[in-house]
């Protein structure tokens, strides 16, 4: 083991990766759970016609699209096009990332790059949104802890809190170093409030854990009275009345 001497830090990773000294503290940190992540990115020449698509490429307007049809074990699916014409090389090529849940060590994040690659080329192809013969690369990426639990020791974990907000010049940030299911808003927001701590030579952790309160509090707030940053996500995704080809929910 290393050590290294810092004036201070911030912690984004997840409390339990570490010890915290006093046993029990060690032993609810450890006793945290997570949600493990795998992204299986498909190139297409094009989607399959549907009725949401257009273009030649009959790309959907969605960004995500959450998948309840029985028989995939795909949960969602995101359209790289729609977030940034910038994420797709060839602005002639349809990106799809084929989102899947899973535990680390289960049966899908054992399968191979290859193996996952044909998976969810079956998948696309089962729920009626992009043939095999259009598929043109995949690859793959897993994301170990993407998902902080509130099972496991959660219950005990202001115990894990207190302990290290004890240590004066360490600050838990974003999901995993706080262990809140949050977005990438309140990830940047807590390691922003962190800095300015540290720049003030301020041990006080209670604004970066208040924070959560305050995101919540906006979401009462009317919409065109709060910045872009402050939507809460749902007013982003609002559900179809029907579903689409394959049984597939539509979200935008």
């Amino acid at each position: 083991m290393q050590t290294i001497r810092v004036d201070d830090a911030g912690a984004g990773s997840c409390p339990g990766s570490g010890t915290c000294g006093a046993h029990a503290c060690t032993r609810r940190g450890r006793g945290l759970e997570y949600r493990d992540f795998i992204t299986v990115g498909l190139l297409y020449r094009r989607l399959m016609p549907n009725p949401g698509g257009t273009g030649e490429r009959n790309i959907m307007p969605d960004n995500w699209i959450y998948v309840q049809e029985p028989g995939v074990n795909v949960g969602r699916l995101q359209i790289f096009n729609n977030w940034s014409p910038h994420m797709v090389r060839d602005t002639d090529t349809v990106w799809i990332g084929m989102e899947y849940f899973c535990r680390e060590g289960d049966e899908l994040w054992r399968m191979s790059d290859a193996d996952l690659v044909a998976l969810g080329v079956r998948e696309m192809e089962r729920l009626r949104l992009a043939s095999a013969a259009d598929h043109l690369d995949g690859v793959v990426v897993r994301m170990p802890k993407a998902y902080p639990g509130y099972y496991g020791s959660y219950a005990h974990f202001d115990e894990v809190r207190e302990y290290l907000d004890r240590i004066p010049n360490l600050f838990l940030v974003g999901r995993n170093g706080m262990h809140r299911y949050n977005n990438q808003d309140h990830s940047m927001l807590s390691a922003k409030l962190a800095v300015e701590a540290i720049v003030s030579g301020s041990s006080d952790k209670s604004p970066i854990w208040e924070l959560t309160s305050t995101m919540n509090t906006m979401k009462r707030i009317p919409a065109r009275a709060r910045a872009p940053w402050q939507l809460p996500e749902a007013t982003k995704r609002v559900q179809c009345s029907e579903p689409c080809e394959g049984g597939a929910k539509k979200y935008m």
